[in-house]
């Protein structure tokens, strides 16, 4: 589609969608990015307290980006092409079924350490191997909403 002085709304809700997921994708990349370093030199109960605070502060603002993020772009995709489906949208979305199937479960065993007295949390050998797993897990939400920001961009291109 060729670059016009006045974009469509189909267009407009493809833009909003994809700067959505680029958002999203920054959100999803910045832990790692940032964190890692820093935890693997931490005793365990810091790496797990720093992780939950991290948690609770991410539930408040992903879930709605990844919504939004997926309506935008199956908004954008029934307005000019009458379906409901997009592969962008589908990338965003999948981020909500994989943390439920595969992000809770590490997360679960990781915050019921926070119940354990810290003299013992910080003994624990299994907090460095659930961490990796942890970014094991993650690193496919970071990959998921990449994979939508740049289809999201392809589509807005093309």
């Amino acid at each position: 589609m060729p670059l016009s002085a006045t974009p469509s709304t189909p267009s407009l809700l493809l833009a909003i969608g994809t700067g959505f997921a680029g958002i999203t994708t920054g959100l999803t990349l910045s832990w790692p990015v940032i964190w890692y370093g820093p935890l693997e030199k931490s005793s365990n109960s810091e790496t797990v307290r720093l992780l939950h605070g991290s948690y609770k502060n991410a539930t408040r603002c992903i879930p709605p980006m990844l919504l939004a993020t997926t309506a935008f772009f199956c908004a954008s995709k029934y307005s000019s092409h009458k379906t409901l489906v997009s592969l962008p949208a589908l990338f965003a979305f999948i981020n909500i079924p994989w943390t439920f199937l595969a992000v809770f479960p590490v997360n679960a065993q990781l915050f019921r350490k926070e119940a354990d007295p810290v003299s013992v949390v910080d003994k624990d050998n299994s907090v460095n191997a659930l961490l990796k797993k942890w970014m094991y897990v993650h690193s496919a939400r970071i990959l998921f909403a990449a994979s939508a920001t740049v289809l999201g961009l392809a589509e807005l291109l093309h």
